[in-house]
Formats: structure tokens, C-alpha cells, sequence
């Protein structure tokens, strides 16, 4: 299965020592994956503890068992892009692929974030987004792109604290079209960060509340 590189990607990373039930706990989520179980996973902690290695841990675990993995990571700082890690991730090898399947009413949605690549055939042009019902209809393409698959799913976002406010707006939504598929969410988030992000911890806690 092809896949999207890891996070920080090292070769040849050390043993990992001292977080064997942390990644356990992880593995236990993974092979929930299909089976109802929650698809969204916060792995919190302070800056320099380790996180992103195990993202990367559980992505490797992922590919392994051949499971389509795509991971996308948020930047700090001013003009952060809209729907940055969404276009990441659907711009991974194996998604991209399988976005030429989608029926050409969610295709045109996607085409809004990600242009075809170089001799694909465009779809029509959606309709301009003026209501709010356009902009649903274009969040739920982006998620019916990403759920075009029956194979197990792995979606990896680090850095969730610096996400822009309209992945977080479309997350809830992708969340609630994914209930019962054989797809999973796993993010890493700084937990000092979390205070001065109201937009991020409201997010968090409606997808608890949900």
C-alpha cells in the first residue's frame, strides 16, 4: 500500500525505551479500527516528550499490516493554509488514486482544494460557494474522498495546536461521516498550548460531547 511519509521521518530511529504503555495503548486502539470504537485519537503532552515518535511508531505498525496511511502535520505561525492538512492528506499517493473513483459530484468538491493532477480530466465546475449549504456540500467532499476505501485507514495530524480553523471546522463533520468505517484519526497535540487555543479546546470538547 502506498502511503505518505511519516513525521519527521529518521532512519534507522532508535530503540524506543520507557513508553512501552503509551504504545501499547495506541496498538489497542489501532486494532479497534471497524469495530465502532472511537476513530478519533489525542495524544497529549508537553513539547520534546516524544510525541511525534510515536506517531511515527504507529504509522510504521500501519504500514506494515498494509493499511492505507496518510499523515499531514500543522505549522506554527501567521497565514497558516485553509485546509492545509486536509490537502495533505489527500494529496498522499494511495488517496490520490482512488479520488479518480469518486462520482464526479465529489470530485468537483475536491478539485475547489486540489486542482487534477496533469492529464486528469477536470469535472464539471462546482457552483460557487455563496450559502452555507455550498460550503457543506465542499466539506463533505473532502470527506467522502477520504472514506473512498474499504481498506483499514490510518489519518495522522501532529502539531494539532497550531490547525487552522477550517480543518477544525470540517473535523467534526469527517468524524461523524467516518462513525462505523475502518478509519481512524490520530493526532498529536502540546498540551501548554492548548489554554491559548479556545477555537481548538471548544473543538475537542464538542467531539467529546458527541
Amino acid at each position: 500500500t502506498a502511503t505518505s511519509a511519516p513525521p519527521h521521518r529518521n532512519a534507522g530511529d532508535p530503540a524506543l525505551v520507557g513508553r512501552e504503555r503509551e504504545l501499547a495503548s495506541l496498538y489497542l486502539w489501532r486494532n479497534s479500527v471497524g469495530t465502532g470504537a472511537e476513530p478519533l485519537h489525542l495524544l497529549r503532552g508537553e513539547a520534546g516528550m516524544g510525541k511525534s515518535r510515536l506517531l511515527r511508531e504507529v504509522v510504521k505498525q500501519a504500514q506494515a499490516k498494509g493499511d492505507r496511511v496518510a499523515v499531514a502535520r500543522c505549522y506554527a505561525g501567521p497565514g497558516r493554509i485553509s485546509l492545509g492538512p486536509v490537502a495533505e492528506w489527500l494529496g498522499s499517493e494511495s488517496i490520490r488514486a482512488e479520488r479518480r473513483e469518486l462520482p464526479q459530484e465529489w470530485r468537483a468538491e475536491v478539485e475547489r482544494l486540489l486542482p487534477p493532477e496533469a492529464g486528469e480530466r477536470r469535472a464539471a465546475p462546482p457552483i460557487p460557494m455563496i450559502d452555507a449549504w455550498q460550503r457543506h456540500h465542499f466539506f463533505q467532499g473532502l470527506a467522502r474522498a477520504l472514506l473512498s476505501t474499504s481498506v483499514p485507514t490510518l489519518l495522522v495530524l501532529d502539531d494539532l495546536q497550531w490547525c487552522d480553523s477550517e480543518t477544525l471546522s470540517w473535523l467534526p463533520l469527517f468524524l461523524e461521516l467516518a462513525d462505523g468505517q475502518a478509519v481512524q484519526v490520530l493526532a498529536g497535540v502540546r498540551d501548554e498550548q492548548m489554554p491559548g487555543n479556545p477555537e481548538l479546546a471548544a473543538t475537542i470538547q464538542h467531539l467529546r460531547a458527541a
